[in-house]
């Protein structure tokens, strides 16, 4: 079994202020430095990383730097996580536009895995056809990754309308998509993640 650690400890998480009016251009972000990450990653000991489609984009002009530096670091770029909101039907072509973009960074920097979250919480409470809007979406996701080479999974998390063990088990039943466990959204959400996982 390899290990590996996130950049996301660097800085936080923002999202890319162009998606405010622009949602094909919402790019998740870790605020730190990504270079200070993936030196401070590999001299703990790990083998791999994961990074936001934001901190990629921001080496898409100058892809050397950041290969040249997970090269030195002797880290794989495992895994990119990217998400959306997938439930609105209006803005849906421009959140699969972004995911696309997402996915070809991944292929260009190595990466054999989308990571994907998402299912966004209305104000009003979870509508009759949105999971069944979400798997749909995830499965138009799943189809996307694999054009670029990438195996794809989603991620529960806490903020959309995967929260619950009940929900991830509505979603995985109405998609192709498979499965990246967070124990801690697991936990907090109300689950047991070693039953979740097993299942």
């Amino acid at each position: 079994m390899k290990i590996g650690y996130s950049t996301i400890t660097w800085g936080g998480v923002v999202g890319h202020p162009a998606g405010v009016t622009a949602i094909k251009d919402l790019f998740y972000l870790a605020n730190g430095d990504a270079l200070t990450a993936i030196s401070d990653i590999s001299s703990a000991g790990y083998q791999g990383t994961e990074m936001f489609d934001g901190n990629l984009a921001a080496f898409a002009d100058r892809p050397d730097v950041l290969l040249d530096a997970l090269k030195k670091a002797q880290l794989e770029l495992v895994a990119v996580y990217t998400g959306a909101n997938f439930i609105y039907d209006d803005i849906l072509e421009d959140e699969l536009h972004k995911i696309s973009q997402a996915a070809k960074l991944a292929s260009e920097f190595g990466a054999s895995r989308l990571v994907v979250g998402g299912g966004a919480q209305r104000a009003r409470g979870e509508q009759p056809d949105d999971m069944a809007k979400l798997g749909r979406a995830l499965d138009k996701v799943v189809e996307i990754a694999a054009s670029f080479g990438l195996e794809c999974t989603y991620h529960p998390h806490l903020g959309t309308i995967v929260e619950s063990p009940d929900a991830l088990e509505r979603l995985m039943g109405l998609s192709q998509i498979k499965f990246c466990p967070d124990t801690a959204h697991l936990t907090a959400g109300g689950g047991n993640p070693v039953e979740l996982i097993e299942k």
